[in-house]
C-alpha cells in the first residue's frame, strides 16, 4: 500500500475562501450549530460551535484553507493535552 496523508486524496485546488456569513447558523451532522466568527487569519476562520444534543461544554471549529498544517496542528494540540493530563493542568 502506497504510503499517503489523508490530505492527498483530495484535489484543494478550486477551494474558494469561505463566505463566514453563510457558516453561522449552520448546521452540521445534525448535532454542531455553527455560531459566531471569532477569528480568522491566513489559514482559515475560527467560530463558536454549539453541540446541540450535549451542551455542557463550549466548542470551537476550525476551517482551514491549508490542509497541509492542519495534521501537524492536531498532533501539537494533542501533545499539549498529553501534557497537561500528566501533570494534572486540566
Amino acid at each position: 500500500m502506497d504510503n499517503y496523508n489523508n490530505h492527498d486524496l483530495f484535489d484543494y485546488s478550486n477551494v474558494q475562501e469561505i463566505d463566514e456569513n453563510k457558516l453561522c447558523g449552520t448546521c452540521l451532522n445534525n448535532q454542531y450549530l455553527i455560531g459566531r466568527l471569532i477569528d480568522k487569519g491566513s489559514f482559515g476562520q475560527v467560530y463558536s460551535v454549539r453541540d446541540i444534543k450535549n451542551s455542557s461544554e463550549p466548542l470551537v471549529i476550525k476551517i482551514s484553507n491549508d490542509t497541509s498544517l492542519l495534521h501537524h496542528e492536531i498532533k501539537t494540540m494533542k501533545n499539549i493535552t498529553e501534557t497537561m493530563e500528566k501533570y494534572s493542568l486540566s
